[in-house]
C-alpha cells in the first residue's frame, strides 16, 4: 500500500480514501486504523525531514479524526426521470436535466409521441408541472 504508485492524484485519493475510512471505522475498527496508518506512513514517506516532525506531532487515531461534513450539492442528481402523466394516469418518462424550466418540459413532455397518441384530437384544459417530479396534462 504504502509503496503504491498513484502518479500524480495521490493526494486527492487520500483525502477520498481517508473521508471513507472514517465512515467505515464504527463498522469495521481495526481494519480502519490499519489503513489509515498506512496513509500517514505514505505521507511521511514523501515529504521532507523538517513536515515529517509536524505531522507526528498532530498524529491521531481514525477514532479522533472530524466526521466528513454532509454536502447536498454531492447528492444531487443531474439528470432526473421526470413522469409525463395524462388525466393523471402514467403515460411516459422522459430523462431531463434537473434545473429544465417549466415551459421546456412542458414542450417537451407535449412533443412526445406516447403523449401525442392520448392528446390526440382533444383539446388540453390544464398542464400542471411539479418542478423535478412529474407533468400532468388535463384533456
Amino acid at each position: 500500500f504504502a509503496t503504491a504508485n498513484w502518479g500524480g492524484a495521490v493526494f486527492g485519493n487520500l483525502v477520498s480514501l481517508k473521508k471513507f475510512l472514517i465512515l467505515l471505522a464504527p463498522f469495521a475498527p481495526h481494519l480502519a486504523e490499519e489503513l489509515h496508518q498506512s496513509i500517514i506512513n505514505y505521507q511521511l514517506s514523501i515529504i521532507n525531514k523538517s513536515q515529517k516532525n509536524k505531522i507526528k506531532k498532530q498524529f491521531q487515531s481514525i477514532f479522533q479524526e472530524k466526521w466528513p461534513k454532509y454536502d447536498v450539492e454531492l447528492v444531487k442528481d443531474d439528470i432526473i426521470d421526470l413522469v409525463i402523466q395524462v388525466n393523471g394516469k402514467l403515460r411516459d418518462t422522459i430523462k431531463v436535466s434537473s434545473d429544465i424550466p417549466e415551459e421546456d418540459a412542458k414542450k417537451i413532455a407535449l412533443e412526445s409521441k406516447k403523449i401525442q397518441k392520448w392528446t390526440e384530437g382533444k383539446e388540453i384544459k390544464k398542464i400542471i408541472f411539479v418542478k423535478g417530479k412529474l407533468i400532468n396534462v388535463v384533456v
